[in-house]
């Protein structure tokens, strides 16, 4: 997160380091078929509240994280959440 990455597609990952992930701030999509899809160079857009992820012309949909990671997340990871709302 901390080098501009704004997410990571991947094909599986264990769920410890799902929520490890979002925990600073950086989210892990598991969508197989949307990692099997990008070459290098290709452009991504991620729609994380719609569940939506654009490759090229390709739409690979997943189910939107619930509203507390999405808060989570857009603070920058949970110590940065916790801190703000305190």
């Amino acid at each position: 997160a901390a080098a501009g990455i704004k997410a990571i597609l991947v094909k599986s990952v264990s769920r410890i380091f799902f929520r490890s992930s979002i925990n600073q701030g950086l989210p892990i999509l598991v969508l197989p078929d949307a990692v099997n899809a990008c070459i290098p160079g290709s452009r991504v857009e991620i729609d994380m509240a719609g569940g939506v992820v654009t490759i090229g012309d390709q739409e690979f949909r997943f189910n939107p994280l619930p509203g507390k990671l999405l808060q989570i997340l857009e603070m920058g990871g949970l110590v940065n959440a916790v801190i703000s709302s305190q």
